[in-house]
């Protein structure tokens, strides 16, 4: 980048402005994930084209471009003049990439060059009011402002790599010999990075030859992503507790009610795809707890064993 700048060093005009475009505030894992080294070049040579001087982060551009990733996989720029930095920033946001991913870079650089013409333009004329070049007319920095497009506004930069909560309705099955349970409940994941933070609250009913059965599970425990990004995939582990109520209907049984708890322990599997603020997500999780099981005169009314198998598919709104 900065051999590009000094090469085309000698052609700048007195209006030209250095620009730095910076990617320092992106995961490592969404730096590899747009090939970030290829962005950079690609940005840096189209804007030594439109005769920018590209500059290093954080050397005092005069012109500052961030990146950082939205919610939905995409780029959100925000770019800053360094003599204004009380004016809010301008905005705009690249959306994540469907194909080639040259083309999507050519797209990012574009943008990238429209917002620094916009940006080196107003500080032009915020130092010059007055002065016009031979052959040029007064209208022309408001001209060039007015090509921004409509996507580009001027608010608040996205905070990047932000934490964030996802809460949301599951309903699946719990697996037993004999069949399935329908397992339903709320579930809560704290996202930061590629770890992840999962607070399970569940529930589960279920009939035998006299009996009902009904359970509840609560569970707290942590994952790590294996693939990030608006589609992503991660394992874990957690520990929680299982209660369980059942009710006879022999009036004939010493025991016709009860409630008992025993401790769990899962290995959770969360697949998920994000589209904006709205998650879907599917749960595969393998647990152990202790065999619960219920007799009457020798025959088994109800039983579960001490492995437990649930899947669930959920729907979650990102916080």
């Amino acid at each position: 980048m900065l051999g590009l700048a000094l090469l085309t060093g000698t052609d700048r005009g007195p209006e030209s402005a250095s620009v730095a475009f910076d990617l320092r505030g992106l995961s490592a894992a969404a730096y590899h994930a747009i090939d970030g080294l290829a962005l950079e070049r690609k940005v840096a040579l189209r804007l030594v084209q439109e005769g920018f001087a590209v500059v290093a982060p954080g050397s005092g551009a005069d012109v500052e471009v961030r990146a950082s990733v939205t919610d939905g996989g995409g780029l959100l720029l925000s770019a800053a003049v360094r003599d204004d930095r009380d004016a809010p920033p301008l905005r705009s946001t690249i959306a994540a990439a469907n194909g080639p991913a040259a083309e999507w870079h050519l797209e990012v650089a574009h943008k990238v060059s429209e917002m620094a013409r916009v940006l080196a333009a107003s500080r032009v004329a915020t130092r010059a009011p007055t002065a016009t070049p031979a052959g040029r007319s007064g209208a022309a920095a408001p001209a060039t402002a007015a090509t921004v497009t409509a996507e580009t506004e001027v608010v608040k930069p996205f905070p990047a790599g932000r934490p964030r909560w996802e809460v949301g309705l599951g309903a699946g099955a719990l697996w037993r010999a004999g069949g399935a349970d329908l397992l339903a409940g709320v579930l809560a994941t704290h996202a930061r990075g590629r770890l992840r933070l999962h607070i399970d609250v569940l529930g589960s009913r279920s009939a035998g030859s006299g009996i009902d059965v009904s359970e509840g599970q609560g569970m707290a425990g942590v994952s790590a992503a294996v693939i990030d990004g608006p589609a992503s995939v991660d394992v874990g582990l957690a520990a929680g507790v299982v209660v369980q109520h059942f009710s006879l209907a022999s009036p004939w049984a010493s025991d016709r009610a009860g409630t008992q708890a025993a401790p769990g322990l899962w290995l959770p599997l969360h697949a998920r795809w994000a589209a904006g603020r709205l998650v879907v997500a599917g749960r595969a999780a393998l647990g152990v707890a202790r065999a619960l099981d219920h007799t009457s005169e020798g025959a088994t009314l109800w039983s579960r064993g001490s492995l437990r198998l649930e899947s669930m598919l959920i729907l979650a709104w990102t916080l």
